[in-house]
């Protein structure tokens, strides 16, 4: 299917946004498909997530890409292109001068890929979005994505990558740790917008560090460190790292399916719920599979009067029972905007 496709798009000079994600190229079929995109000089999108690529689809990537200068986005999540494929891919990333965003998630990258990541996005100025984290596809995170996540760990984060651009940042599942967090606090992160730390087992250490590299991105209206094994104490932690975002929309603390989930019980959220009352304009909350039961709810029921601005709001999974969401119910009836409620297994 590869080569019948390739001899096709080698007619589609006009081509501007080309989406084959999910099919079964492998590294065979992308050869064939290589000479037709070769042609596309006008293309700007080019996702070919879950396709079975490996190693050897890197190099024919990198080759072929060197010659598509007006490429703005490029998506190869949830193949397995490992450290010898993102060697032969980065010779073609730096001269993608255009690229904006690049999803490079589950692709079974270890420590020593950060350095080539480095030099691959060292010369990129115009780069936004980089994933680098657990691929989700139209159902969330499957399983075969979270087994083949990037394992970057803190060495891979040490290696310097080039943040001065962008906005947006997924490192979910990449066996970050407090020791990684360094990479938030590299300069230019301060403009940082969004950052999804999900799945990466922090515990109180590597949040309260996470907590420190994020303080001065001032700009964060997105933050995620769902399954992160947060333990009762980490409530002081997390109030902390709210007062230092003034402009944060969306704050997910819940559960991703994958990872170790996140214990805040009724201790931590007596701290969260006094910090989440400074938070009024906050659209998103996700506080699923913490059992913080109906304490918690209770808690939560002052700060949620306040919180009129929510879309999404996300109490599952908590033992909440009739007396907790009794306490909730109030709250509920002043979200006017609220588009997505999951009280879920809470009986």
């Amino acid at each position: 299917a590869g080569s019948t496709l390739g001899k096709v798009l080698g007619g589609l000079s006009a081509m501007r946004e080309l989406s084959l994600g999910m099919n079964s190229l492998g590294d065979e079929g992308l050869a064939g498909l290589a000479a037709g995109l070769k042609g596309l000089q006008a293309m700007t999108r080019l996702d070919l997530s879950s396709n079975l690529l490996c190693v050897g689809a890197g190099s024919t990537l990198g080759k072929v890409l060197g010659g598509l200068s007006a490429m703005r986005e490029l998506s190869l999540g949830m193949n397995s292109l490992g450290d010898e494929g993102l060697a032969g891919l980065a010779a073609g990333l730096k001269g993608l001068q255009a690229m904006t965003r690049l999803d490079l998630s589950s692709n079974s990258l270890s420590p020593g890929a950060g350095r080539t990541l480095d030099m691959a996005l060292g010369g990129l100025s115009e780069m936004r979005e980089l994933s680098v984290g657990v691929w989700r596809g139209p159902d969330g995170v499957s399983q075969a994505a979270y087994h083949t996540r990037n394992k970057l760990g803190a060495e891979g984060a040490r290696a310097g990558w080039q943040l001065a651009s962008l906005a947006s940042i997924d490192l979910s599942g990449a066996g970050l740790d407090g020791a990684g967090m360094e990479l938030l606090g590299a300069p230019g992160s301060e403009r940082l917008t969004s950052v999804d730390l999900s799945m990466n087992s922090l515990g109180a250490e590597g949040a309260a560090a996470a907590a420190r590299a994020l303080r001065g991105c001032r700009s964060l209206t997105a933050i995620d460190l769902s399954s992160n094994n947060l333990p009762s104490r980490s409530g002081e932690v997390l109030a902390a790292l709210l007062a230092d975002l003034p402009s944060l929309r969306q704050l997910r603390l819940g559960s991703r399916g994958w990872g170790e989930r996140n214990k805040l019980d009724g201790a931590s959220m007596e701290r969260l719920a006094a910090a989440l009352g400074g938070t009024p304009d906050l659209a998103v909350l996700e506080l699923g599979a913490n059992c913080f039961g109906v304490d918690g709810a209770r808690l939560l029921a002052a700060p949620l009067q306040r919180m009129t601005a929510l879309t999404r709001l996300d109490l599952s999974y908590n033992g909440l029972h009739a007396e907790g969401a009794a306490a909730v119910a109030g709250a509920l009836g002043r979200m006017d905007k609220m588009t997505q409620l999951d009280l879920s297994d809470n009986d």
